[in-house]
């Protein structure tokens, strides 16, 4: 999720034909988090906060399974973020830190390639700071954004950002929506044409849509989203990416049309990894960013703060889907260096 400075627009190819056609399949692998055996736990602030100037540190004491509540026998991985400082808890220079969170990953455990991939998701009250997301990096040996990332859910955007798209499913056009009444998901990889003096990677994000043509955020203004569960899921296979929430059984579309997988975006084609973690500040957000506190608002963020991923389920999808258990085959060839920086626009 890292920003650029500026992220140029990517050339979006959308599809309009075969979505319906598509079925969901079997059931190929599913995480219904009894235990953490396929997840590595993340520690520590990164570079620069994650590349995204985040304030957290994380911590392994801040991720474990708990019961659902209210829902006897079912358990859930728990993230939670606190006000805390102390010996440790420091960013890359040393600088002491006032917050924790946790972050898992399945690299080396679990990778995915194709499939409907779905996950239920419970966040907290974010107020401002909150930056809660269940994502998906490459596994390829390339640096991002050349390996691909895909973002089946994050909350916490900027007012500027919800302000945006609030005339679209289920916003009401008045620019007043919260972080808590708002989601939605990205996909960002390396094109060409995205190369510019304020974008050196190349990230080519789905998510950039300047003209609110495409990208399709869901808002829910009666019953706002944080403090229950809903479900996120991504249809994906070789032609094509949808992304979709469902809310109290009702399934919304994130974009227009599905985003149709072409030259540049032949990362999305290649096995993915997930991730699951509950960030604090930085650039999605519009709280202050590492090192600048005049960079954006105080946190807000009610804390302690608990985040709850009840299960991850893979579905064979439209025919296509494998889920791959165990480190990834090896690869000969120059190696790139990845550190699991989210990165977003």
């Amino acid at each position: 999720m890292r920003r650029s400075p500026a992220v140029l627009a990517l050339a979006l190819v959308l599809i309009t034909a075969g979505a319906a056609r598509a079925q969901v399949g079997p059931l190929l692998w599913e995480d219904r988090f009894d235990d953490l055996s396929h997840w590595l736990k993340v520690t520590g602030n990164g570079s620069w906060g994650w590349g995204n100037g985040e304030l957290e540190f994380y911590k392994n004491e801040n991720v474990d399974i708990a019961p659902v509540p209210g829902e006897p026998g079912n358990n859930a991985l728990r993230i939670v973020a606190k006000r805390e400082s102390g010996a440790g808890i420091v960013d890359q220079w040393g600088n002491p830190l006032a917050y924790t969170s946790g972050k898992v990953v399945t690299k080396s455990f679990v990778s995915v390639r194709y499939g409907m991939i779905e996950t239920r998701v419970m966040v907290p009250d974010l107020n401002l700071g909150g930056w809660p997301a269940v994502w998906m990096l490459g596994t390829a040996n390339a640096s991002w954004p050349n390996c691909g990332e895909a973002d089946l859910m994050e909350m916490g955007a900027a007012k500027a950002f919800r302000d945006l798209h609030d005339t679209h499913n289920g916003g009401d056009g008045l620019n007043h929506s919260t972080v808590n009444q708002m989601v939605g998901a990205n996909a960002i990889y390396y094109s060409p044409s995205a190369v510019g003096p304020g974008n050196p990677s190349g990230a080519a994000s789905l998510a950039f849509d300047p003209a609110d043509a495409f990208n399709r955020p869901y808002y829910n203004h009666a019953q706002p989203l944080a403090g229950r569960f809903l479900i996120y899921r991504l249809y994906w296979d070789a032609n094509s990416m949808r992304f979709t929430v469902v809310d109290q059984g009702v399934e919304h579309d994130l974009y227009t049309q599905p985003f149709a997988l072409g030259p540049d975006s032949d990362e999305f084609r290649q096995p993915f990894y997930l991730l699951a973690n509950l960030a604090i500040g930085g650039a999605y957000t519009d709280a202050y960013r590492l090192g600048d506190p005049a960079s954006g608002a105080p946190i807000s963020l009610p804390l302690p703060a608990t985040m709850l991923v009840d299960y991850v389920r893979v579905y064979q999808w439209n025919g296509q889907g494998v889920v791959t258990l165990g480190p990834p085959a090896a690869q000969l060839g120059r190696v790139g260096l990845l550190t699991d920086m989210k990165r977003f626009l």
